[in-house]
């Protein structure tokens, strides 16, 4: 039997949006483009009141979006603002327009190590955010990164969020193709570690265009998980498997924290380009602030190396702008490729 879908009969105009056109769905509404003040555009989730109700999600929905709604964090998707009305609920969240990293890993194939490494250090920089305030995402997967205009990739869908970690779950659990095993059988008394495990096989997807399962029903992907059975391509990056290799651990306690990942020899460049950033920020605030205060003092100061400045996150960071804009995802199930010569290089357990 097919689930509910959302009520997609909406007011085109809301607040101080205007409609434009549907851009995706979500699990309690749909996502439309809409044109702002100043004809700034903004990606805005409906949702339909009836649809909370008769489904009984009224709860999950609200605590999905209490959690969103304080995050704060240049790799995360921003709301901008919230809509109540009499039927709808307008949550109004900055635009992504590239769209989604699963629809465009399915239909351009492998991205470049390059842009792998880019790209997935900024995930690896959400989620480090998420677990230094002891919350599990718990649903990380390509359909829920989205890319900017600029290339800078987002993490969104807070849906099966858990804060504090130290505690066991009976509510959602993901998705079975990115699940660690502890989620599957529900055995963990911790939750982060499971994050992690999702990463690797993000990792994959983005370096090898498909998923490291073999071709079957949901009972046979759930068995290569709980296995440890990963299978790869002969070809696949020595660094992409070492930190696959740690992520896809079956003994969760194996598996690497998030700022051990981040440290991870590969990131160098990376973090170089945010260091390289903050330096200039420092350079600018430390002038801004000596401008500052001649002008109210009249009187010349001096700029220790110890002042304190504000320093910026990753905003800055070179971001790649060929990344094509995407549509609609497709079906995980056709993601998981055969067509590919593979043997199965380890087994994680």
């Amino acid at each position: 039997m097919e689930p509910p879908q959302p009520d997609v009969n909406f007011p085109h105009h809301f607040g101080r949006y205007t409609y434009k056109n549907v851009i995706g769905r979500g699990a309690y509404g749909i996502v439309v483009d809409a044109i702002g003040p100043n004809k700034e555009e903004f990606a805005v989730k409906i949702i339909s009141r009836n649809f909370l109700q008769e489904t009984n999600t009224f709860f999950a929905f609200e605590q999905e979006l209490r959690v969103h709604q304080h995050l704060g964090h240049s790799n995360i998707v921003g709301i901008k603002e919230i809509i109540y009305e009499e039927d709808f609920i307008f949550i109004v969240m900055e635009l992504c327009s590239k769209g989604d990293l699963f629809t465009f890993i399915s239909e351009e194939g492998p991205l470049n190590i390059t842009t792998v490494r880019h790209i997935f250090f900024q995930i690896l920089l959400s989620v480090q955010y998420l677990h230094k305030r002891e919350i599990a995402h718990l649903d990380l997967k390509p359909d829920n990164i989205l890319i900017t205009k600029d290339g800078q990739a987002k993490l969104s869908d807070f849906g099966c969020c858990e804060a504090p970690p130290k505690r066991q779950t009976f509510g959602a659990i993901g998705t079975l193709y990115y699940a660690a095993p502890e989620i599957l059988t529900r055995k963990y008394t911790e939750n982060l570690p499971a994050d992690i495990w999702s990463l690797g096989i993000i990792l994959f997807a983005m370096t090898a265009g498909s998923l490291p399962w073999l071709p079957g029903t949901d009972e046979e992907i759930c068995d290569q998980i709980l296995k440890g059975n990963l299978t790869m391509p002969h070809d696949l990056p020595s660094n992409v498997y070492k930190i696959m290799y740690k992520c896809c651990q079956v003994d969760r306690d194996a598996r690497p924290t998030i700022d051990e990942l981040i440290g991870d020899p590969w990131f160098d460049i990376e973090r170089q380009k945010i260091d390289q950033v903050q330096h200039k920020v420092k350079i600018m605030n430390s002038s801004a602030s000596l401008k500052t205060l001649r002008f109210q003092t009249k009187k010349k100061i001096e700029v220790r190396p110890n002042s304190s400045v504000t320093e910026i996150n990753t905003r800055g960071v070179t971001t790649y702008k060929s990344l094509p804009r995407i549509a609609m995802s497709g079906s995980h199930s056709n993601f998981v490729r055969s067509n590919r010569s593979r043997s199965i290089l380890f087994e994680t357990h």
